[in-house]
């Protein structure tokens, strides 16, 4: 009988999780960073390495270095001395090929794309289904380490229910992968310690893996774990000394064709803020920073009366989210979410352990009866539902944060957010600038845009212009721009060549009803629980009346297209 009913609480937690990763995967357009994945992932397969330079279109990472004014206007216009500076700079090696992230990502996307078709949904399946994995790897693991099916089971929830780390797993993007890959490098840590067979070969083997994942969580994973097993071999060391080494020696060479040394660039905020961001994003979206403490302390109470594996999963899972409070502001140059998001599957079992000690607590005894279900049933929902206990942290974030994008609720308000990104997707800009396009470019069409440039390289066969990188914006030698596409929301872009380039010719203003924001299936908290495209006015979509007939045919009309023909003069930036 109790088989039976962890089979089916089994059924109904999958069922659930399945509905909330797999639904609609394809509704919304990739994004700037999901489209940088797929474009390379295509690349990856046919030219065997993922490069940022296919000889029409070129990916950079996002930073606008702010070149002098002579040096920008032969930037902004040679494709030739734009690749070589961006090579220079470190955006990718001199052949091209691309080192700002690991490749794991583009051979998972690649691979779908390859099997699957080169679509939206191909894209994004795999991280999906690697999130999916992650939940029973994760209640599996627990159950076994900690022999308590309800303790994996309660984990394994408030996984699933944890909205942000859903709504990046569906993202054509490491973040999944990167989740994954944490855990199983904690998985195979506590075989080793537990003097399993190959188990440092395999321990070595999984680090190796979540490095080409991502090498941004496995620096701190993998310090966390080699201290954690120092301090227990104290003081015979040969065998930690042995595993560090043989990592050390698999990494090197990755380490340095990446080009990870001196990789830290410009930060965008100071130290201060960024540590206050990722304290917020933490507290907030990962787990109640007093809840955290509360782990903290109950392990402390117990730690004689628990058994070693159970009590070192709890430290290490600890210990990884206070040490990434302090390695997200050091090396990143911003505290965006995603930065500390693969840790949500060790912040749920946090959560989920110190529920049911709590619940024990509250009721004074071990045994676990009906009242003992439904106690920590509430907790549960409390927990995933009612922001109480992370508004209980002292507000330090007035200044960093727009407070009225999450207000004081009985509800948290980010599953509204989930219902209306999964269940009910309104179309997003790329998706609608895509199809604009479709109706009135022909083939190998010259488009000039701002921002969003990646996306257009993966849904069309267009010639791109533009980016934060401004690649071939004046470029002179081929035929004009074709269309504009330009969000003046996008302020992180250097404007000046994009004016110089519009004041040469007449344009047609198009009006389409396209949001101008700067992102389009944009993942990060802030911007979906603030997001408001009816406030937003529509970008500008203009056409090209100096540039001729396309050479590639005849471009079909547009239904009600009859816009009033203007120039765009220079205040329209």
């Amino acid at each position: 009988m109790y088989f039976r009913r962890e089979i089916a609480a089994l059924l109904l937690l999958f069922t659930v999780a399945g509905a909330l990763l797999f639904s609609n995967l394809g509704a919304k357009y990739l994004w700037q960073d999901e489209a940088a994945t797929a474009v390379l992932a295509d690349r990856l397969m046919k030219f065997g390495t993922p490069l940022a330079y296919d000889g029409v279109n070129l990916i950079t990472m996002d930073n606008f270095s702010g070149e002098d004014e002579g040096a920008s206007k032969q930037l902004y216009g040679d494709p030739a001395i734009a690749v070589q500076h961006y090579a220079d700079h470190g955006d990718y090696r001199r052949d091209t090929t691309w080192i700002g992230q690991p490749w794991g990502q583009f051979m998972v996307a690649g691979t779908s794309l390859r099997l699957f078709g080169h679509t939206t949904t191909a894209a994004r399946l795999p991280f999906a289904a690697i999130a999916f994995l992650t939940i029973g790897v994760l209640y599996g693991f627990v159950r076994t380490q900690f022999r308590d099916a309800v303790l994996g089971w309660t984990t394994a929830a408030i996984l699933s229910s944890n909205v942000f780390w859903v709504i990046h797993s569906r993202q054509c993007r490491y973040y999944a992968l990167s989740s994954l890959f944490v855990l199983l490098m904690v998985i195979a840590f506590i075989r080793w310690q537990q003097g399993r067979s190959w188990s440092k070969s395999l321990f070595v083997f999984t680090a190796l893996c979540a490095f080409h994942v991502d090498y941004g969580s496995f620096f701190p994973t993998i310090g966390t774990l080699l201290l954690v097993a120092t301090w227990a071999a104290w003081p015979r060391l040969r065998q930690v000394l042995f595993v560090g080494l043989a990592i050390g020696a698999t990494i090197a060479p990755w380490v340095w064709y990446y080009r990870l040394i001196n990789r830290m660039g410009p930060s965008a905020a100071a130290w201060p803020d960024k540590f206050l961001l990722n304290l917020f994003h933490l507290n907030q979206f990962l787990i109640p920073v007093l809840l955290l403490l509360l782990a903290g302390v109950l392990l402390a109470t117990r730690w004689r009366r628990m058994d070693r594996m159970p009590r070192q999963i709890l430290f290490i899972s600890v210990a990884l989210l206070l040490a990434s409070l302090l390695w997200v502001p050091t090396v990143a140059p911003f505290a965006f979410y995603r930065y500390i998001v693969q840790l949500t599957p060790l912040a749920s079992l946090c959560s989920a352990w110190v529920l049911c000690q709590v619940t024990t607590l509250i009721l004074r005894r071990d045994s676990r009866g009906v009242l003992w279900y439904l106690i920590l049933g509430l907790l549960g929902v409390s927990l995933v539902a009612c922001p109480v206990l992370s508004n209980l942290l002292p507000g330090q974030f007035d200044r960093l944060i727009r407070r009225r994008a999450f207000p004081d609720l009985i509800l948290r308000p980010e599953w509204a957010v989930l219902y209306r990104e999964v269940f009910t997707p309104a179309p997003d800009p790329n998706r609608l600038t895509v199809e604009a396009l479709s109706r009135l470019a022909s083939s190998h069409e010259e488009v000039l845009i701002n921002y969003e440039d990646i996306p257009l390289m993966f849904y069309t066969d267009y010639r791109i212009r533009g980016g934060i990188a401004s690649f071939r914006v004046e470029d002179s030698a081929r035929k004009p721009p074709r269309f504009l596409i330009y969000r003046q929301s996008a302020s992180f872009v250097d404007a000046s060549a994009y004016i110089r380039e519009v004041g040469r010719y007449r344009w047609r203003r198009i009006p389409l009803d396209i949001p101008d924001v700067p992102w389009g299936n944009f993942p990060e908290p802030e911007f979906l629980l603030s997001s408001d495209t009816s406030a937003y006015p529509s970008l500008v979509f203009a056409e090209n009346l100096d540039a001729g007939p396309s050479s590639e045919g005849q471009r079909p009309q547009i239904p009600g297209a009859t816009g009033k023909e203007q120039q765009l003069q220079r205040q329209d930036f």
